[in-house]
């Protein structure tokens, strides 16, 4: 029950990471036909990028969470083997979750650049990174 703080402290966290609004590709506008249009092409493409990723922060938690329940499980399961099934499940269970949500906000944020790049690069700018 002491690691339930905790798990609420690392989702609050982590789900704050995944600022996906912050985030801006590199443009070169040199030799660009459409120079003129990169501002209002971002901010196009950001919101096209926001709703293709989905909502990060429940999908990050969402991924925490099944992460936690898989590795509880399996923790208990080899903590029965070794004869402590409480501490397997909470160690499981701690590192699953916080593996979930670090696989969950990574995922989100990729799939917000590579949309958010390939609409600018569409668009005909000169994306570097």
């Amino acid at each position: 029950m002491r690691a339930l703080p905790t798990l609420a402290v690392v989702v609050a966290l982590a789900s704050g990471c995944v600022s996906q609004r912050t985030w801006s590709p590199v443009v070169d506008p040199y030799g660009d036909p459409n120079a003129e249009y990169i501002g209002q092409d971002e901010s196009e493409c950001r919101d096209l990028a926001v709703r293709a990723s989905g909502n990060a922060p429940e999908q990050t938690f969402a991924s925490g969470l099944f992460g936690g329940l898989f590795g509880a499980a399996t923790g208990a399961v080899i903590g029965a083997v070794a004869g402590d099934p409480g501490a397997g499940a909470a160690i499981g269970g701690a590192s699953g979750g916080f593996s979930g949500l670090t696989f969950g906000a990574l995922d989100a944020n990729y799939r917000f650049q590579d949309t958010f790049r390939r609409c600018m690069h569409r668009r005909g700018h000169h994306v570097i990174g």
